[in-house]
């Protein structure tokens, strides 16, 4: 496990939605528990690519100098596109999504670009750490192209914190989440003098003040089912 991504997994504020806590708690628990995480290249559907602003027809995008083409081929205008997916982090995951760290390199590198138009960003995911958002936010301020924000299923929390620097957001359909606002933190530890068994530790999560209806359906109905 990097221990970049523990200390910001359990050390700092989170914008996630309910539902992308229960998707990556028994990965994470894994991850306590000794499981070994595998290095993985990053997933295709993550990489960023780019369309022909005449034909609409994709194109494969790279970020190495060496592989950009050259001057004369470079005339045509084109979209740059770039997926933010998965669990939002500061930093890259050996086996998950790129950092926003990266990603806001890509959307430098590309918006510096004079055959880059404008860039498309494919949001999906339920959000992430709070101190992964300005890595992004600040490079869509300094973006001199414009940037839509096409939601691919879910756009939560700190990914709409995100989506919302775009110029305009796009869902695709109506069955997208959208939402989720505010930030939390959880506390996990013994009471103060308990008896030296960890079984006893509780668990605390808090809320800022304005996030009190954040993730209401799920605290209503782990708190207040019978």
């Amino acid at each position: 496990m990097q221990y970049s991504i523990a200390k910001e997994i359990f050390g700092t504020p989170w914008q996630i939605s309910a539902m992308g806590i229960q998707q990556y708690h028994p990965v994470v628990a894994g991850m306590l528990n000794g499981a070994v995480i595998a290095e993985e290249a990053e997933p295709r559907e993550n990489l960023p690519y780019i369309v022909s602003a005449n034909t609409l027809q994709p194109m494969a995008w790279s970020e190495a100098e060496d592989d950009m083409p050259e001057e004369d081929s470079n005339k045509e205008k084109v979209i740059h596109v770039m997926p933010v997916r998965g669990v939002m982090m500061k930093h890259d995951m050996m086996c998950g999504p790129r950092g926003t760290r990266t990603l806001a390199n890509r959307l430098m590198q590309a918006d510096a670009d004079e055959s880059v138009i404008g860039h498309i960003m494919i949001i999906e995911g339920p959000g992430g750490s709070v101190n992964a958002i300005p890595e992004l936010t600040d490079v869509m301020e300094e973006c001199k192209k414009p940037v839509v924000v096409w939601v691919d299923g879910m756009m939560c929390s700190a990914h709409m914190y995100v989506g919302s620097y775009a110029n305009n957001i796009i869902a695709s359909r109506s069955t997208d989440l959208v939402g989720c606002i505010g930030t939390l933190i959880v506390f996990r530890g013994r009471k103060s003098q308990s008896e030296e068994d960890v079984l006893k530790e509780r668990e605390v999560t808090i809320y800022a003040d304005e996030a009190f209806q954040k993730n209401e359906e799920y605290e209503k109905a782990i708190n207040d089912f019978l």
